[in-house]
């Protein structure tokens, strides 16, 4: 029974590089600021849930600790 080898030189799907991921997080970041009003369209839903989620989360607490100053 003959061995079936599979092509080894199959084209592959181009490797990006890091410095590709860089240039594209330094685009997109500056697509967001110079149209903040697209922000939303260019978050997945995941990266909003995850936005809305830290928002509420991590919200400041201010306490008289925090501002020794306005302490009474």
């Amino acid at each position: 029974m003959p061995i079936i080898a599979f092509d080894t030189h199959a084209p592959a799907a181009p490797a990006v590089t890091n410095a590709e991921r860089c240039a594209r997080r330094t685009l997109e970041a500056a697509h967001r600021l110079l149209n903040p009003g697209s922000e939303v369209q260019s978050m997945s839903v995941v990266e909003l849930e995850l936005a809305r989620y830290v928002k509420e989360t991590y919200r400041p607490r201010f306490t008289s600790r925090s501002y020794p100053e306005t302490a009474g």
